[in-house]
């Protein structure tokens, strides 16, 4: 712990779930092969786990792609009486997908997410990172490629939550001061080993 208390950023949360895709997305598509009748490695693992400022940049030539984006807080912020703020950030999850035909792509755009919406539904602490994770909508969109290859995108919408973002009541008294290793952490608040007592008897008359 530190003296500051914890700091999230949006940021983070990206890199919690890309973490967390990267770790289990070989065990849901192959969930989902078993559960749709295909033959085992039908579906491609993603070659590319990327952020974007907005869903329609991908990395063309590693396909199929999963692409994060954190576009800020789905609300405010909810401060607790201890001085910790809660939030939400909304979360924008796609996969991009290349094929022969525009049926085939959007096909494949739809099976690669509902392997991802089992994922973020079922492992909703991003591995104990959150503190939930909800699902809010899922759309499939066909993008204009060229006349060799059709793309086409599921485009997932979820909401997580973080309880202790950044708290009121922490932080130092006083600013850095110089050091030599300025990547040195905040020395943590001394610890009281020992302490006086002032008793003072006061009688008590009924």
């Amino acid at each position: 712990m530190s003296i500051f208390g914890r700091i999230v950023s949006g940021g983070d949360i990206e890199q919690w779930c890309i973490a967390l895709t990267r770790t289990w997305i070989d065990t849901y598509l192959s969930e989902v092969e078993r559960q749709h009748d295909f033959v085992a490695g039908t579906l491609q693992r993603p070659r590319a786990y990327v952020t974007a400022p907005t869903l329609d940049k991908w990395p063309e030539d590693q396909l199929p792609a999963i692409i994060f984006v954190s576009v800020g807080l789905a609300e405010a912020p909810l401060k607790s009486g201890d001085g910790r703020y809660r939030a939400r950030w909304d979360m924008g999850l796609a996969c991009v997908c290349s094929a022969r035909r525009q049926e085939e792509s959007r096909a494949a755009a739809m099976t690669y997410m509902a392997a991802l919406r089992a994922l973020f539904v079922q492992r909703p602490s991003l591995d104990q990172h959150a503190n939930g994770t909800t699902w809010e909508g899922e759309t499939y969109d066909d993008i204009d490629y060229d006349d060799v290859r059709s793309l086409s995108a599921g485009v997932a919408h979820f909401v997580v939550e973080v309880y202790d973002v950044v708290s009121a009541n922490a932080g130092p008294v006083t600013p850095d001061a110089p050091r030599d290793d300025p990547h040195e952490p905040y020395p943590m608040w001394p610890q009281v080993l020992t302490t006086d007592v002032d008793v003072e008897v006061v009688e008590v008359i009924d």
